[in-house]
């Protein structure tokens, strides 16, 4: 038996007439079949000493690593002995095992560091000191023993870039203490980075067998290049020093060829069509990146396949032996004349085995299909020919099958499982099909370890924390460790293309390593105990992962904050331990946040319990200010770390997304500082950079960068004093140029005819897309919150687009954020739109000046526009009111009932513009009721008011007949529209003024009664019905870049589709949009010259404020009288226990003169 289990055997008796499957009998008994024990090994924590022992002193905890691969009844016992009072320090260093080393990449280093526990007073007497050592894994000495230098607590040894040769090694650290020695050893892997090969265009490419030019046709050249190979251990050199081998095959049925050769050879070519004529491998003399070709080498409606391998000398292993570093590529490619010129490419999993954690991609370009169509089936078949079970759930793919690109979801395919994949792709008016397959095999995950925490409670900023992963193994024998954590407060933003979390990482510098070591952490969620979930990802080599998860409890730290002390044992320049600490400080403040601005009653008067507003106002300001400081000194420190790679782009977006979680803490140096780091960290995402990650580990790790810009889009954030303009125009056109490079970089894993991704986050949403430019014939792009409909693309762009691939960005930003126009940004309350297009390499494409119009749905904010309040009395009771307006203006109304709770009354609205409306005399009418809605009438008989005009004034006289005109539309939504002033009734008159009357028909409105608080008497009120009127005058706007303002030249306002809620607009270009709300009756501007038409007034209103102040005067002295007459009189015997208060009334009557001068006694007992 190869496996030690308990086993059943079952005995059957059959007739012997041959039936063996009913038998007559049957018996059965269990067997255990015990294995003798394996050789045991066990690692302890912290190591034997050299005596063979372990000490521990007080509190202190050991940790057994037990490996023993086979045995049965395995039980382990632990002789124990006595406490030493001093023993050697605890000393953290976890860098791999024997069974998995830990990986270096020789062309960049590592340094490896022992964290030491500091030694208690008592023990200070005694000597403490390290040696370092490093040997070959035979034990061979590698490097000269060398002391170890403890500097903050910490013994670190470097391994310098291409000091070592590959191999493994045994790096041990001996810690000796006293008379006491023990040691800890690391294993270490030194391994090169495989060269990147790649062929141009991907793995599959279709080249015309003869191109036509007008009546002729002719060869074609083509080039097979591998040019964008690179060594990753030196980038920056390219191909230089790879040596490239070439070989080629037929990729089609042999038989096929054959046949078609016989065919060629009647033709009695001069030229010979046997380049790669073979059915297996054969070699090309070549040595170089790129080979050139001619299709008269080759077969019409062939296909070949060719592969090239790239070798580099990579140096010496530990034991001197020479090591070359080889990786191959094959692309096939199809000579045919009937058939489109197309590329398909992988995008993301395009390792030799395939991640089944990540999404599977594949895109074409099709560089001559001009106007035609292209049409395409993938087909999928498993191990067994059929079509995989787990390709049929839903969501399985967001592109199907029946388009050139494919795209396969995340944790779709299954672990360890072979596909073959069929692409059959051809033009839609053409029988002739291309046919591409290859087959690809799925990867496994790591598997069989553990991972510990300790201590598994502590307090936030306080508590330092060790996590430990050991035993895990992968198939592929490379490991790395991703360490994250929940404390139920992450920021989040919603994906459609991802179903991932994003959670914060706290080891992205050092996922080579298992283990984290004395790191710091926020307070976990008070609503769940105050719990922290630690989640692990154990990667393999082809990303596949397991997960592993820990819970601890992390308590608020409610002492004052000492951010130098946390610094102490931090290296400035430790990017990972920086970020961490800043997270950790950050959570603890909006843990605390009940803390922040704190109104206690402390400051109140005890005996009339009145808060003291101005203290509490005091030091709310004194505790924002110093939160406001420590944000600064937060975001300084993220600012001077080095920003390396996208593992510190996740680093530092972490830690700044909770740092600006609130902009009143965040004053403008600190934003503007912010904005820096965000361009900065948006210059990361490089195709070089990005080449590295799946689509969905990329779209996972960004989701707070993406958070992070919209922490710092947020309305609130400290107005500076001075240079607003300048400050908001550098921090928005920070923040809008890094949000166009993350839309790129997402772009970049997008295939045409894919779904498209939604991302909604606090301040705006966006929706990326990536088609074919003819598929946005007459669509729509947005959401219901707003977007833009096309024409025919053939109207925006050259035709020669119209089958090329372009990305489609669309943002909706919530609030306004180029405000540095305040002439007109002041205006705009709505929401911005904004759409861009972008060609394949990521370029911007302008439209402007479309023939057809582009019309843009952009969502009004009415609810920052300051209403009209009418207050009605009784029924017919009339409210004027006048709103001075321009000729040009697009009036929108829209009217709310305020406190009209059962819907009694009817509210009657007449309208005119240039003259006072009135019962007879008005232009429009308005029924407004909440059950029956908006009833609107227009006037059309006839006025007998006559305008003249004498000596350039303008005279009203009766007698002749004017007719009406008011342009206006009833909206679905109750709101009506008013426009083309200058053609009203009364425009002739000039005046430049909308007016109202108002009144209502219903019951009388219920009184009021108020009751006073301290003598509980009731007052009656007569009652109001209460209305209210918001009006603007709307049109469209852009953001014109060059100009640097909000401009509407090329827009205008769609009259007959606009809304209360949504404007339309209908433009000629492509930009950033906003509606242009104007408040009607603005403020007049001060003129001296106005006062000859209204001194009266104003000798009115002198008059009267002179009269108040003099008033003023005389009654502040009489109240001065009042209160020297109030109080309290404390009697002579009081004591402090004496706690009641009397209060004596003296009334000599009511009648007049009813007063005394006399001198009142009394006697109280």
């Amino acid at each position: 038996y190869s496996i030690c289990q308990q086993y059943t055997i079952t005995a059957y008796v059959f007739d012997n007439d041959g039936n063996i499957t009913s038998p007559l009998f049957t018996n059965s008994t269990n067997v255990r079949v015990f294995c003798n024990l394996s050789l045991l090994s066990v690692i302890t924590t912290p190591p034997l000493s050299l005596n063979g022992y372990i000490q521990l002193s007080l509190n202190k905890s050991i940790t057994l690593d037990i490996f023993q691969e086979t045995g049965s009844n395995m039980l382990y016992s632990i002789d124990w002995g006595d406490v030493a009072n001093c023993c050697v320090p605890n000393v953290s260093f976890y860098y791999g095992t024997i069974y998995n080393p830990m990986t270096i990449i020789k062309s960049a280093g590592r340094d490896l560091t022992a964290f030491v526990e500091n030694v208690g007073s008592f023990c200070n007497n005694i000597s403490l000191t390290f040696e370092w050592n490093l040997t070959s894994l035979d034990l061979k000495l590698i490097v000269a023993k060398k002391e170890g230098v403890l500097y903050h607590q910490k013994v670190t040894y470097s391994i310098l870039k291409n000091s070592l040769d590959f191999g493994t090694y045994i790096l041990s650290l001996q810690c000796n203490y006293g008379g006491i020695s023990a040691v800890y050893t690391a294993y270490l892997n030194v391994i090169f980075s495989p060269l990147y090969i790649d062929i141009d265009k991907g793995l599959f490419v279709s080249v015309a067998y003869k191109k036509k030019i007008g009546m002729e046709s002719f060869y074609q050249n083509f080039k097979v290049s591998a040019m964008s190979s690179y060594d990753p251990d030196d980038p920056t050199v390219g191909t230089q020093n790879i040596v490239f081998r070439w070989s080629c095959k037929v990729a089609s049925i042999f038989s096929d060829a054959q046949v078609a050769m016989e065919n060629v050879a009647l033709l009695n070519l001069t030229f010979p069509n046997d380049t790669c004529f073979n059915e297996s491998w054969t070699d090309i003399s070549s040595t170089f990146s790129a080979i050139d070709f001619s299709t008269q080498q080759f077969l019409e409606n062939i296909s070949y396949r060719f592969k090239v391998c790239g070798t580099k000398y990579a140096g010496k292993d530990v034991y001197s032996n020479i090591s070359y570093k080889t990786s191959c590529f094959v692309q096939e490619v199809l000579i045919s004349e009937s058939l489109p010129t197309v590329a398909i490419k992988c995008i993301s999993n395009c390792d030799t085995l395939l991640n089944f954690k990540e999404r599977l991609i594949y895109t074409f370009n099709c560089e001559d299909c001009g106007s035609r169509t292209l049409v395409a089936h993938w087909t999928i078949e498993d191990e067994t020919g059929n079509f995989p079970p787990e390709l049929s759930v839903q969501n399985a793919t967001s592109t199907g099958f029946l388009k050139p690109s494919l795209v396969i979801n995340r944790d779709i395919l299954l672990e360890l499982k072979q596909y073959t994949f069929t692409l059959v792709f051809g033009y839609a008016n053409s029988v002739n099909r291309a046919k591409l397959k290859f087959k690809k095999s799925t990867c496994s995950k790591p598997f069989s370890g553990y991972c510990i925490i300790n201590p598994d409670k502590g307090f936030a900023l306080e508590t330092k924390f060790l996590l430990y992963c050991n035993g895990w193994r992968d198939t592929y024998g490379l490991l790395s460790y991703a360490f994250y954590y929940d404390n139920g407060q992450s920021q989040q933003i919603k994906l459609s293309s991802v179903t991932s979390v994003d959670y914060p990482f706290l080891n992205a510098g050092t996922t080579d390593q298992p283990s984290l070591i004395n790191f710091l952490l926020g307070p976990g969620d008070k609503n769940n105990d105050y719990k922290i979930r630690i989640l692990i990802k154990v990667i393999g080599k082809y990303k596949a992962y397991a997960e592993y998860n820990l819970n601890i409890k992390v308590y608020p730290n409610n002492k004052p904050m000492n951010l130098k002390g946390l610094l102490t044992d931090i290296s400035l320049n430790d990017t990972q331990s920086i970020a961490n600490l800043v997270q950790a400080v950050s959570n603890n403040i909006i843990k605390n946040s009940e803390y922040q601005y704190n109104i206690t009653l402390s400051f109140s008067n005890e005996l009339f319990g009145v808060v003291d507003e101005d203290t509490l106002k005091q030091i709310k300001q004194e505790e924002l200010l110093g939160l406001q400081e420590l944000r600064i000194q937060l975001i300084d420190l993220i600012s001077n770390t080095l920003l390396i790679d996208l593992n510190s782009f996740k680093l530092l977006s972490d830690a700044l997304v909770v740092t600006t979680q609130n902009p009143l803490e965040i004053v403008p140096h600190a934003q503007n500082k912010a904005a820096s780091i965000v361009d900065k960290l948006a210059r990361l995402l490089t195709k070089k950079n990005l080449k590295v990650f799946g689509a969905d580990i990329f779209e996972t790790m960004s989701k707070s960068f993406v958070n992070l810009i919209s922490n710092l889009l947020q309305p609130g954030f400290p107005t500076p004093p001075l240079d607003h303009g300048q400050q908001a125009e550098q921090v928005v056109s920070l923040l809008m140029k890094s949000m166009e490079n993350y839309f790129t970089a997402v772009q970049s894993y997008k295939v045409p005819g894919e779904n498209r991704t939604e991302g909604e986050t606090k301040q705006f949403d966006f929706l990326l897309k990536k088609d074919v430019f003819i598929d946005v014939n007459s669509s729509f792009i947005g959401t219901p919150n707003g977007g833009f409909s096309f024409p025919d693309s053939k109207y925006l762009l050259n035709e020669s687009l119209q089958n090329s691939q372009i990305s489609i960005h669309n943002i909706r930003i919530k609030d306004v954020v180029y405000t540095w126009d305040t002439n007109r940004s002041q205006n705009i309350h709505t929401e911005m739109q904004s759409l861009f297009f972008s060609d394949s390499s990521g370029r911007p494409i302008k439209v402007n000046n479309s023939s057809q119009p582009i019309n843009v749905t952009i969502k009004n904010k009415p609810d920052k526009i300051n209403g009209e309040n009418i207050s009605l009395s009784m029924p017919n009771d009339v409210y004027q009111v006048s709103l001075s307006i321009v000729s040009s203006c697009k009036m929108l109304l829209k009217f709310y009932f305020k406190n009209d709770e059962n819907n009694l009354t009817n509210l009657i609205v007449y309208i005119q513009y240039g003259k006072v409306a009135t019962k007879l005399d008005y232009d429009i009418m308005l029924n407004i009721s909440v059950k029956q809605g908006v009833v609107l009438t227009k006037n059309n008989n006839f006025t007998n008011t006559a305008i003249s005009h004498f000596n350039n004034k303008i005279n009203i006289g009766s007698g002749s007949v004017l007719q009406r005109n008011q342009d206006v539309l009833l909206l679905s939504d109750g709101a009506i529209i008013l426009w083309n002033f200058s053609n009203s009734t009364y425009s002739l008159l000039n005046k430049g003024k909308l007016y109202f009357m108002f009144m209502y028909s219903g019951p009388m409105p219920a009184k009021k009664l108020v009751q006073n608080p301290y003598n509980f008497d009731e007052s009656e009120y007569s009652g109001k019905f209460d209305y209210e009127m918001k009006s603007f005058c709307v049109e469209c706007n852009y953001w014109n870049e060059d100009a640097n303002r909000w401009m509407s030249d090329g827009c205008q306002l769609d009259v007959y589709h606009t809304n209360f809620l949504m404007t339309k607009c209908i433009c000629n270009h492509l930009t950033s949009f906003g509606g242009f709300f104007v408040v009607p009756n603005p403020l007049p501007t001060l003129s001296i010259s106005k006062l000859k038409r209204g001194y009266v007034l104003l000798v009115t209103v002198v008059i009267v404020i002179s009269l108040w102040l003099l008033g003023l005067l005389i009654t502040r002295r009489m109240d001065r009288q009042d209160i020297s007459k109030t109080g309290v009189c404390p009697l002579s015997d009081n004591r402090a226990e004496d706690t009641y208060l009397y209060q004596i009334i003296v009334n000599t009557g009511t009648r007049r003169n009813a007063g005394t001068k006399s001198n009142i006694f009394f006697t109280v007992a």
